[in-house]
C-alpha cells in the first residue's frame, strides 16, 4: 500500500513539472494593432516637432518592426501568471483629436507612427469597423497607427491610435511587453528639436 502510495505521489508531481516545462516552452502572442503594409515609421521624442523617420530599407525601420513584433510574444506559463493569456484587445471611439495635441501633452515619451501610402479600412473582429456620424454609416479609415511606446518589463497596457490624416478617433488597447522596443528608441540620435 505503502509503495502504492509513492508511485502515485511521484507520477503526480512527474506530471506536473512536465505540465510546468510544456507550459513554459509553448509560445502565444497578443493582438499586434499594427497591420502589415505600412511604408514609413516615425519615432516621435517628447514633442510632435522632435522626430525621426525610417524607409523600409533602413536597419532602424527593420528593428523597430522586429521589436514591435517580439514585444507580443510570451509563453503559456507567463501569460497564465500575468493574467493576460485570454486579455483581448479593445477599441474605443474617441472625439476627434490632432494627433500633434496628443503627442505633445502624452506622459508618454515616444510614440511610433506606422504609416501607410494609401487609405486603409479599419478591421475589426474580421470585418470592416463601422460607426455611427449623425444618421450616417461610416466605414472606419485610416492613413496611419500610432503606437505609445512604454518602458515596461512585463506584460501591461498599450494603445495604438488610429489615424487618419493629422487626426485620431479611435484607440485600440491590448498588452505588450516593449522594455527592449524602448531601450532601441531611447538610444537611437535625433536629428529633430530636443525637448
Amino acid at each position: 500500500m505503502k509503495k502504492t502510495i509513492t508511485i502515485i505521489v511521484v507520477s503526480i508531481v512527474a506530471l506536473l513539472i512536465t505540465a510546468t516545462v510544456v507550459l513554459a516552452l509553448i509560445p502565444t502572442t497578443q493582438y499586434n494593432a499594427i497591420s502589415e503594409g505600412y511604408s514609413l515609421i516615425t519615432v516621435y521624442k517628447n514633442s510632435y516637432d522632435n522626430s525621426n523617420t525610417y524607409q523600409a530599407n533602413q536597419n532602424e525601420y527593420k528593428e523597430i518592426e522586429k521589436l514591435h513584433k517580439e514585444s507580443l510574444k510570451q509563453n503559456i506559463l507567463s501569460a497564465m501568471f500575468q493574467g493576460t493569456l485570454s486579455k483581448d484587445a479593445n477599441l474605443e471611439k474617441l472625439s476627434s483629436t490632432s494627433l500633434s495635441s496628443l503627442i505633445n501633452t502624452s506622459a508618454t515619451n515616444y510614440f511610433v507612427e506606422f504609416d501607410f501610402n494609401e487609405e486603409q479600412t479599419l478591421i475589426w473582429e474580421d470585418k470592416e469597423y463601422t460607426y455611427k456620424d449623425g444618421n450616417n454609416t461610416v466605414v472606419a479609415k485610416y492613413t496611419s497607427l500610432v503606437l505609445s511606446v512604454n518602458n515596461n518589463d512585463s506584460f501591461s497596457e498599450t494603445i495604438v491610435y488610429v489615424v487618419n490624416g493629422n487626426n485620431f478617433m479611435f484607440k485600440i488597447t491590448s498588452v505588450t511587453k516593449q522594455a527592449d522596443l524602448y531601450e532601441f528608441i531611447n538610444n537611437l540620435s535625433w536629428s529633430g528639436a530636443q525637448a
